[in-house]
This record gives structure tokens, C-alpha cells and sequence, in this order.
């Protein structure tokens, strides 16, 4: 838990009209709009706190956005302050829809058209790290030699205490005004072409319009065009840099709309049998943008963050936390002035104008068969293909092959942009490392963007239902699914190269396709509804008097069980001798890591560690993105509940629940420590599920 805490307050407002209009009675034409406002508002319990009081310089105090108390982050360590995180302020979001539907029916023909249109407004003006957000790692107090894999470990507090570490201070974390609009028509013809065989096929066009900001404080990775330091530095073919939109002729949004997001939808329902039907379909389905909705947007030139330069190379010390940014030195915040040298010397991130839709292609073909005494069985295929989908590109990461050059890298050579960059960062020196000169953009030290599309997933499933409808008081539903997820760019993975999907290697994109941390292979569920045969009407007390009834009549038991596999683990590696990426992955030395036996067996050891070890420096690991056969502890979960309705009068019922969940008070194990070479590696000390609880409740319904 971090202190301080926030605290915040919501309001909401939202409208709705509806007009339809029976042009005739297999005529119909409806139109609707709705609007919602949300406002969010959240304080810092710290608001106000002068940081001077913990030894900073005045200049942190007299250029923050907001006066709070910074965020200290030891490792291995509580966390204090907040440093005002991005979610202090107020947010703001309206949004209004309209649609128009025409539904038309002819004799074998159900015809549906229309439009849809949404407008998205979003007003924020958000503070975060304003007197700035610290995070202090054991790097500065490990030894004897800081560049070796066999060090004895640091210690993160040590760190802190030497005033050695990292982290950045935030001017205009959020100050945006922008919106976007979204068109969409549609048209549909459910076919009726024989008495048991129905078509449906339609067409969709889906048109997002890229978002605006009102005083155009956004911003595109223009990667072509020449750089002004490319006469200075004398780098032949130097480019690469930031565009601005509403500048030298660039358009106002940040993306170029794509025009060809058509959408058709083909299904069939067939009833070649009484008791049979089969059913099918497959449709392309494209999502909002990242770009085109009044989110997150790239604001680099209105919005700076200043980074603590705790060392430039990861070892040696620099700034030190009693004056993290010597004489104020902050990045300025010179908005479109400075062009394609925007944040040179720093890391800049934004989309490319050329950015593709995110669509999926979904599919699947189904068997329904209605057994005797109302048993029905469905067996289905369900499959989708998802394409462009958001991840973390990284374009400037330093070719894999110039690895090879080991600590030559790390080497101080001559910088070309010695008078040409001035603001703090690693390339102001009159040297710097070799690594810096060989990335793509070397005038800069990141490029990127969180939100880009380009990654794709692969979904196959075979499902299964089982259901007993309500029959003598029984009913009865039994769920399998048995599925596999692939994917190159996980977005809920937090580790290994793939955190929002980032890729180990942004060169090949291949090395990345593995199973998705999202992939469940089994899932079972069962649950049942039984209204027990006592009572009046009932098999047992039919003649009960009103009393008795009252009591033991009319009770209903409730199940619902839960059976789940796990999620594949994803490993890292934390090796410091590897600046370039400290999060890579391992190496592995071709052995499963899979251990028999129970999971209690296995809480301090629950998979193989012995095969996995940090890589040499300046290498990558060769361990999948998840391994294929190892997952973290599956679900097991039984919940039963006893309901019973008292009728106190014919307007006004009291209804009294008896609830246990997790009836077996069986723990669910969170997954392992999956950080290579923590001594703690394939521990598991968390558990994800709450123990037995159970709860008595009553409530009135009139």
C-alpha cells in the first residue's frame, strides 16, 4: 500500500430519447439518442505538502504543477507519497450516439438498415509526478563488480539512503481537449429460404474519424524525414523525429483515416431434423482506436518528464536525490516550436500517421440437439483470428546483431551531438557509450507508442453445453470449453519483454508468437436451480395449512461450481549486466521445467528452476514468451446458496438468502515468482481467493 491516499467524487448525468414510427405493420422506423456526462474529480491527501520540507532544492517546490508528496519507492520496500499520480484532477468525458433503423418485413424476406453516429468529448487536466515519483533498486550497493552476473545482491533502501536511483518529475502530466467522431451504417437481410433453412447476411461500414485537440497540443512520430542534426552530427541519412498536427500542412488528427473498414456478416440456422439444428457464421468485427477515441494521446512538446539521472550507464553515480536535477535543469515544454527536435536527447512516443484499423474475424459452427424429459446438447467450433491489435513497438531498439560487440558497447566514443543536444540526458556530454550511436534514431534514447497496432491472435475452441430445463422443479446447465489462445503481443502480461506488448525483439516478431497469457486450455462449469418438492403444489405437503407452508414450503437451492486450468507463466530475467533490456527473458537449457505431484507439495518449489538461468551479457534469452507446459495453479471454486420468498401481501414480498461461497474452503494459489535468478523464483506466497464465507441476508421486494 503507498500512502498518501485520494480520495475523489463522481458524477454522472445521462438522457435518453426514443421515437418509433409504425409506417406500416411490416414497416418499421426508429430513432434514438442518448448523451452521458462524467466527471471525476480526484484529490491527493497531500495536496499542498511544501517538498522543500524533505531537503529538495526550492526549484521543485516553485515549478510544480501541483505541491504534493513525492513517491519514494525502495525495492523490496513499502512504497510512501503518491507524487501526485496521474489520476489526481478532473477528468471529464461527454458522449452522444443517434441512430436511425429501418426495419422492413416482405413475405420471405426481414430487411434492416440504418446509421449510427457517436460524438466523443474528453476534458482533462490531470497532475502526476509534479514534485516527482523516485524508485530506488539495488544496483548502486551490490558488488564487488557491478557489471557481473555473480554479484552479492544490493539492497534497495540502501540505495535510498544513499540518495541513488531513478525515476522522473511530470510538467502537464494530462492537459487535453479533444474529440473524436465515429459514422457507421449497416444493412441486414434475414432470408427465410425454405421452412427450415434461414440466411442471414449483411454488410457493415465502420468509419472512425481520427481525434482533434482543441489547441492541437498532439503530436505523430514522423520516422522519414530528414533531421535538422543531420548536418551537425554528420550522420548521412539521419531522420527521424516528431510531427506536430495543424503544422506545415499536416492534418489536424494524428492518424489518417482508414476508409475500407467493411464488415460483412454471413450466418444460417438449418433444421434438418425435429430434434436438430445446425447453425453457423463468421463476421469481421472492427474496435475503436486507441487514436480515434477521446483517450490517452501523445503529448510530448506540451508534456515533459524530466528523468533523475541516477547514473548514465547503470552504474557509475551522477545526480543524486538531494539535488536530482541540478539548477532546475528541467526538459522544457516547448510545444511545436522546435519540430523534429522535439525531445532530442530524450525518448519520444506517439502514433504513426499511418496506423491501421484493429479488426477481429470470428467464426464458429454449432450442433444443437433436443434430447427426451428436456435435455439439450449443444456442441459448437468457435474461432477468431484478431488483426492489428494493439502493442508496444519499440522502434529504436539497438540492432540484436550489434550485441555481439559485448563491452565494446559500453565504451565512451565521441558523441555528434556535442552542442547540438543540451538538455540532460546521456547524449549532452562531449562523450557517450557506444550503444547510443547505433539504434535506428540515435538522437534519441526511446521511440515508440503504447497503443500501435501490428500484433495479431489465433483463437480456436470447442465448446460444450448441457442443459436440463425446468422440469419438475430441476433445471441444470453444464458448460466445457476446451481452447487454445496464441498470440505475439499479450496486453495483460506484465513481464518478459511483453508488459502493454512490448517485444523482445522488435526485428522479429515471430520469436514472440507463443501461447497468450490470456490462454485457459479447460474450463468447466456446472450449476443447477432445484426447487425442493415441499410445500403446496408440491410432491410433499400438498394439503400443508397456510402456517407450515409459510415455514418449510416453496425453498429453492442454488449451485454453481467452477473447475479452470491455469495461465502459462511468463518469465524474465533481472540481469543487471544487460543495460539494454533489464527485463529479458532467460535462457533455458532445453529441459521441461514441469514438476509432478500436488500443488501444497510445491508452494516453495512449484516448477523446475534448474533449468533456467540469466544470459551472458549483452545476449538475449532463448526462452519462449510463455513456457508451453508449465501454468500457474488452476480454479476450484463451489458456491450454494438456499433462497425462500415470503409473500406478505399480494404487492410485497420478503425474500430471505442462506449463501456459502467457496463451500470446500479450498485455497486458490496465486502463480509464482517468475523472475530469474530471484531467490524466490517458483515460490508461491499469494492466494487469490477468499477463504469459506458465509452470509444471511434479507431483503424486501415491493
Amino acid at each position: 500500500m503507498a500512502l498518501p491516499s485520494t480520495s475523489s467524487t463522481q458524477n454522472g448525468i445521462a438522457g435518453a430519447l426514443n421515437y418509433t414510427f409504425a409506417i406500416s405493420p411490416t414497416h418499421l422506423l426508429q430513432f434514438r439518442y442518448g448523451v452521458t456526462r462524467l466527471v471525476i474529480a480526484v484529490q491527493s491527501a497531500s495536496d499542498g505538502f511544501d517538498p522543500t520540507k524533505l531537503g529538495f532544492p526550492g526549484y521543485i517546490r516553485d515549478s510544480a504543477n501541483l505541491l504534493t508528496f513525492p513517491a519514494f519507492a525502495p525495492s523490496g520496500y513499502l512504497a510512501i507519497g503518491g507524487g501526485a499520480s496521474g489520476s489526481v484532477g478532473k477528468l471529464g468525458v461527454t458522449t452522444h450516439t443517434w441512430e436511425l433503423s429501418d426495419n422492413k418485413v416482405f413475405s420471405r424476406h426481414n430487411l434492416k438498415y440504418g446509421v449510427e453516429t457517436r460524438l466523443d468529448v474528453t476534458n482533462a487536466n490531470q497532475v502526476g509526478k509534479s514534485t516527482g515519483s523516485y524508485t530506488f533498486d539495488p544496483t548502486y550497493t551490490q558488488g564487488p563488480n557491478a557489471l557481473s552476473a555473480s554479484n552479492v545482491a544490493g539492497d534497495g533502501f540502501a540505495s535510498f539512503l544513499v540518495g541513488l536511483g531513478s525515476g522522473s518529475l511530470t510538467h502537464n502530466f494530462k492537459i487535453i481537449d479533444t474529440l473524436s467522431h465515429y459514422w457507421a451504417g449497416y444493412i441486414q437481410d434475414d432470408w427465410k429460404a425454405t421452412s427450415n433453412l434461414t440466411f442471414i447476411i449483411g454488410l457493415r461500414y465502420d468509419l472512425f474519424l481520427p481525434r482533434t485537440e482543441r489547441h492541437d497540443r498532439a503530436n505523430f512520430l514522423d520516422l522519414t524525414s530528414p533531421s535538422p542534426l543531420a548536418g551537425p552530427s554528420g550522420i548521412p541519412g539521419l531522420v527521424g523525429g516528431l510531427g506536430f498536427v495543424g503544422v506545415n500542412g499536416a492534418p489536424r488528427t494524428q492518424t489518417d483515416t482508414n476508409y475500407k473498414n467493411f464488415a460483412p456478416r454471413f450466418g444460417f440456422a438449418y433444421h434438418p431434423a425435429k430434434r436438430l439444428v445446425m447453425r453457423g457464421g463468421y463476421g469481421i468485427f472492427f474496435t475503436t482506436q486507441a487514436t480515434e477515441a477521446a483517450a490517452t494521446i501523445g503529448s510530448t512538446g506540451f508534456r515533459t518528464d524530466t528523468p533523475l539521472l541516477g547514473s548514465v550507464d547503470g552504474v557509475t553515480p551522477n545526480n543524486y536525490l538531494s539535488n536530482p536535477f541540478p539548477g532546475g535543469s528541467f526538459l522544457p515544454i516547448s510545444g511545436s516550436s522546435l519540430g523534429l527536435l522535439t525531445n532530442a536527447g530524450g525518448g519520444i512516443a506517439a502514433p504513426l500517421r499511418h496506423s491501421p484499423s484493429t479488426y477481429s474475424q470470428n467464426w464458429n459452427f454449432g450442433l444443437q440437439y433436443q434430447l427426451p424429459s428436456n435435455w439439450l446438447v449443444d456442441v459448437s467450433y468457435v474461432g477468431s483470428r484478431g488483426v492489428q491489435l494493439i502493442w508496444n513497438p519499440s522502434y529504436n531498439q539497438l540492432p540484436v546483431s550489434d550485441l555481439a560487440m559485448g563491452s565494446a558497447l559500453l565504451q565512451n566514443v565521441k558523441n555528434p551531438f556535442y552542442g547540438s543536444i543540451t538538455t540532460a540526458g546521456p547524449l549532452a556530454g562531449p562523450t557517450v557509450q557506444q550503444r547510443y550511436r547505433l539504434p535506428p534514431y540515435p538522437q534519441f534514447t526511446g521511440v515508440g507508442w503504447s497503443y500501435q497496432p501490428g500484433a495479431s491472435s489465433d483463437y480456436n475452441s470447442l465448446q460444450v453445453r448441457v442443459e436440463k430445463r425446468f422440469g419438475n422443479g430441476l433445471s441444470l446447465l453444464a458448460s466445457y470449453t476446451k481452447s487454445k489462445l496464441m498470440d505475439d503481443a499479450s496486453s495483460n502480461n506484465q513481464s518478459n519483454f511483453n508488459g502493454s506488448g512490448t517485444s523482445q525483439d522488435a526485428y522479429n516478431r515471430h520469436s514472440d508468437w507463443s501461447l497468450s497469457t490470456a490462454d485457459v486450455q479447460d474450463r468447466l462449469v456446472l450449476s443447477g436451480v432445484y426447487t425442493l418438492p415441499f410445500g403446496r403444489k408440491q410432491h410433499f405437503g400438498a394439503n400443508w395449512n397456510r402456517w407450515i407452508d409459510t415455514i418449510a414450503g416453496g425453498w429453492q437451492a442454488n449451485g454453481i461450481s467452477t473447475f479452470q486450468g491455469g495461465f502459462p507463466l511468463a518469465l524474465s530475467a533481472s540481469n543487471t549486466a544487460n543495460i539494454f533490456n533489464p527485463g529479458e527473458r532467460p535462457n533455458n537449457n532445453g529441459t521441461s521445467a514441469l514438476l509432478g505431484g500436488s500443488i501444497e507439495s510445491r508452494l516453495n518449489g512449484y516448477f523446475n528452476t534448474s533449468v533456467f538461468s540469466q544470459p551472458a551479457p549483452f545476449t538475449l534469452g532463448n526462452t519462449s514468451r510463455t513456457l508451453p507446459d508449465v501454468r500457474t495453479p488452476g480454479l476450484f471454486d463451489i458456491d450454494l446458496s438456499l433462497f425462500k420468498d415470503f409473500t406478505l401481501r399480494e404487492s410485497m414480498t420478503l425474500q430471505f438468502r442462506a449463501e456459502s461461497f467457496n463451500v470446500t474452503n479450498r485455497p486458490g494459489f496465486g502463480a509464482p515468482n517468475t523472475t530469474v535468478p530471484s531467490s524466490s523464483l517458483g515460490v508461491i506466497s499469494t492466494q487469490i481467493n477468499p477463504p469459506r464465507q458465509n452470509q444471511l441476508a434479507l431483503k424486501l421486494i415491493f
